[in-house]
């Protein structure tokens, strides 16, 4: 299997092993697009007391899985729409949008976490139920 292959069919299972039981309990509604140089994952979540609404991206490249996928937030009705705009607001705690590498977040498995300001974590032990859980929960927060 070549290269291209190996890290597509990971980033494949990774999205794959999004529990059903989280879908359902917090509504989201996943996307997933796929071209010759990523799979990009959109999760569709809205605020568990407000209601406003927030499409978390994560980006599959090569190198995959020990690469992290690049993080964003997009447009809720235009997904081809990224910018810090549509990043939760937490004053920096979480959800990084001032750092100097472009906006990061600092949970445990999404390119900031790993590459930039956690790099002695070891990327695989990542968790994208638990990354998706604790993104919820910090915008539950807000």
């Amino acid at each position: 299997m070549s290269k291209a292959a190996d890290w597509k069919q990971a980033a494949w299972s990774e999205i794959q092993s999004i529990k059903p039981y989280y879908i359902q309990r917090h509504g989201w509604e996943i996307k997933t697009e796929e071209d010759d140089d990523s799979i990009r994952l959109h999760v569709k979540m809205a605020h568990q007391e407000k209601g406003p609404v927030k499409v978390f991206l994560l980006t599959y490249t090569s190198g995959f899985p020990e690469i992290r996928p690049r993080e964003d937030f997009v447009n809720p009705d235009n997904y081809s729409q990224s910018g810090i705009e549509y990043w939760i607001e937490d004053n920096q705690q979480a959800f990084k949008t001032t750092h100097n590498e472009g906006p990061i977040i600092c949970l445990q498995g999404t390119w900031g976490f790993h590459h930039v300001l956690h790099k002695d974590r070891d990327p695989l032990q990542a968790k994208i139920n638990l990354l998706l859980k604790e993104v919820q929960l910090c915008f539950n927060r807000i």
